[in-house]
């Protein structure tokens, strides 16, 4: 068994981390686990420190019968548990943390909610492990039923035991409102989906707030979508499920969802617009130091992890023009200036700046200055 505790900030570090540490879950099988207590404070002083060092030895040795890879720290109070899975089963890992619950609660009078993921054997599953942990955790602050929950079980208690209808259409439509900053559309999917859970009216305040809560989940995963999960975008979160434990009506529960949809929409939009101009700077420098090389569009957006589909995008929106437009302007410009100041061969600089045939070169070429190579070579001597 590997232990360590160690303070990460977002969940893409937690991966260098694990990389760092040689940990791998190739053919295995893991699950996330989060593990929340509840006992934060805004300002972490030394008894503090105490207090969470206690918390960690006694998670250490309640866990020492699983074949856990790593427990890392997010913050204070809240521990996620990687943990090799291998044929542990479900109900028995359930059980070792309602132990676990229960001895937080007899040693140290406090309560722990705990969350945990459905089995993946992907490494490249790890975020969405992530999202099904803390969203089972907040399912259980949510319903207030047991402190350990499972992501598989609460599924099946959503769609099976309760019989709830859901607004799947909407639900979906309100994200991509989100996704594209529109107002209008978050404003039009809430009264739509107001008027789905008029018509298929829940039985009771219970069944309404589990609906509203699957919506809650669906819009706090636009975050992770942006590995951004930031602490203001958190405190908001954590604010928003508190409201909603609260509320009592459908149109109390609906506004606040609006309220979160929008706060959402805006965020997404900045940190996407952030990270769009970061990957076109990187892009472009990228493209820069290797025009000259038989680079193609496809081995660039495969380099960035990058669709080819959304390479495209990302030019059009910012730059209004395409990826292979770009190499060819760089590679133009590159020849123009050798045209300039050397006597090599026309051929030859054409080859030097990227180009594979003579024929593409003098394609390219014409096309930005409207005469060929050997013409703008000539007319730039004539004006010198």
């Amino acid at each position: 068994m590997q232990i360590v505790f160690q303070q990460v900030k977002d969940e893409k570090s937690l991966k260098s981390k694990l990389s760092s540490l040689g940990i791998k879950f190739e053919g295995e099988s893991f699950r996330v686990v989060v593990i929340y207590i509840r006992d934060f404070v805004n300002t972490i002083g030394t008894m503090d420190y105490l207090k969470i060092e206690m918390y960690k030895e006694y998670l250490t040795e309640n866990m020492k019968d699983i074949n856990s890879f790593y427990i890392v720290q997010f913050e204070p109070f809240k521990f996620f548990v990687i943990m090799n899975y291998q044929d542990y089963p479900v109900e028995k890992l359930i059980n070792v943390f309602e132990d676990i619950e229960g001895g937080f609660k007899y040693e140290f009078g406090i309560d722990i909610y705990v969350g945990i993921s459905t089995e993946k054997k992907d490494v490249r599953l790890l975020n969405q492990a992530f999202i099904e942990a803390i969203r089972s955790y907040e399912y259980q602050v949510m319903i207030g039923n047991k402190p350990v929950g499972c992501y598989e079980y609460m599924g099946k208690r959503i769609i099976s035991d309760r019989q709830l209808s859901f607004p799947f259409i909407q639900d979906e439509s309100l994200q991509h409102a989100i996704r594209t900053c529109d107002v209008e559309g978050i404003e039009r999917n809430i009264n739509e989906i107001r008027e789905f859970l008029v018509k298929n009216t829940p039985k009771n305040i219970m069944a309404l707030k589990l609906i509203i809560n699957n919506i809650y989940n669906n819009i706090q995963k636009l975050l992770y979508e942006l590995n951004d999960y930031s602490t203001e975008t958190e405190e908001k979160s954590s604010e928003v499920l508190s409201i909603l434990t609260k509320s009592q009506s459908l149109d109390e529960l609906l506004f606040v969802i609006k309220d979160y949809s929008t706060f959402v929409s805006k965020h997404y939009h900045k940190v996407n617009t952030q990270e769009k101009k970061k990957i076109i700077i990187e892009l472009k420098k990228y493209m820069e130091e290797h025009f000259t090389e038989p680079i193609t569009v496809e081995n660039i957006a495969s380099r960035f992890y990058i669709s080819t589909s959304y390479l495209h995008r990302l030019f059009k929106e910012e730059l209004d023009t395409t990826p292979a437009e770009y190499i060819n302007q760089l590679r133009i410009k590159y020849a123009a200036d050798k045209l300039k100041i050397s006597t090599e061969p026309i051929k030859d600089i054409g080859i030097e700046c990227g180009f594979e045939t003579k024929q593409a070169f003098y394609r390219q070429f014409k096309k930005r200055f409207l005469c060929t190579p050997s013409q703008y070579r000539s007319r730039f001597k004539t004006s010198q």
